[in-house]
């Protein structure tokens, strides 16, 4: 006898196409739930301008029943969802990004950044000239237009109100010290973007070009001084170095005469407080050293002695030995007949006498 077939809806692998095929369908209806759980929020445009006072609207439409934030701060609506927000820019605002946020229970928040380009109008202004001399009074007068009905500022000076035919003035006194000055010229508006322009302003008064004529005069003076000072030295130098070859040359010149008539020299005055004239005599005398006068003086110019001390000794053995008074003892000092010391040795002498 013949088997009877199974009927279809017992077949194992017709099961398992079911199982596969609702679970696509329960796929798919997953899909668009997900889809409907987003609340929706259109913009129209993402990237908007300011008008000229700095204001813009993003515009735009959203559920109905969502609540609208703007940059976290809650915005109402139309009835119909359909809005428009209403952002203003500062004048140093190149651009704002703005966050519109729409939100709604059961359904997940939407999103949209919106950019803002500033395209706000900047404030006229106009100074007739940026560089200024002032009078003899150390006095310039700044003058320029401005936006009409504006508010102009120089540096911390007060406010300068602007009427309507936008023209304005200011005056700015220099100190006789200065030699110029940089100021800054803003004007400002509301719903314009401020203005700026910088003048500098040279000081041409009376007192300030005598001041720089006191110090020109005073520059070139201590110039010439100084160049005087320069010369001096330089002459000093070189006469110091031609003197110093002429001595080497001379004691090369002299050998051993110098030397010897250096070293009698030398104890002259150190044991008879001689004067450097004395010392020269006794040096070339024919009774006494009969020295050359070239080596003579060759000694006595490079003889270190402290020609005031041997007067001040000479005196004492004066007022000492011989009881004499001080302008004798003075007189005796100088002569050309006695020591043959100079008068300020002599003073020197006197003025120490009794110390």
């Amino acid at each position: 006898m013949e088997k009877q077939k199974k009927s279809i809806f017992k077949k194992w692998w017709f099961w398992i196409i079911i199982v596969l095929v609702l679970g696509a369908i329960g796929a798919g209806t997953g899909d668009k739930k997900d889809e409907e759980e987003t609340v929706s929020l259109s913009v129209y445009s993402t990237s908007i301008e300011t008008n000229k006072h700095g204001v813009a609207w993003i515009k735009g439409e959203t559920d109905k029943k969502a609540t609208l934030r703007v940059d976290g701060k809650v915005t109402k609506t139309k009835s119909n969802g359909k809005f428009s927000i209403k952002i203003k820019l500062s004048p140093h605002e190149e651009e704002k990004k703005v966050a519109v946020e729409a939100k709604r229970s059961g359904f997940k928040s939407a999103l949209r950044l919106v950019t803002i380009e500033n395209a706000m109008q900047q404030a006229e202004l106009s100074v007739e000239n940026n560089l200024l001399d002032t009078d003899e009074n150390g006095k310039a007068i700044i003058k320029g237009t401005s936006e009409p009905h504006s508010t102009v500022k120089v540096d911390d000076s007060p406010a300068i109100e602007v009427g309507a035919d936008g023209k304005f003035s200011h005056e700015i006194s220099l100190d006789p010290d200065e030699e110029n000055r940089e100021v800054m010229v803003k004007v400002e508006k509301d719903g314009y973007v401020s203005a700026e322009e910088e003048i500098k302003i040279e000081n041409h008064s009376k007192s300030y070009k005598e001041k720089k004529a006191k110090e020109e005069a005073k520059r070139k003076a201590e110039e010439e001084q100084a160049r005087k000072k320069e010369e001096a030295e330089r002459k000093a130098e070189e006469e110091r170095a031609a003197k110093e070859k002429a001595e080497e040359e001379r004691k090369a010149r002299l050998g051993v005469e110098g030397e010897n008539a250096l070293s009698k020299a030398e104890q002259y005055s150190d044991s008879m407080k001689m004067s450097k004239a004395a010392i020269y005599d006794q040096l070339v005398s024919e009774y006494g050293e009969q020295f050359s006068a070239e080596a003579a003086q060759y000694a006595v110019d490079n003889l270190k002695a402290d020609y005031n001390e041997n007067a001040l000794a000479k005196a004492k053995e004066y007022q000492e030995s011989m009881q004499m008074s001080p302008a004798a003892i003075r007189d005796q000092l100088t002569s050309q007949y006695g020591e043959k010391f100079t008068a300020s040795e002599a003073d020197y002498a006197i003025k120490h006498l009794n110390n």
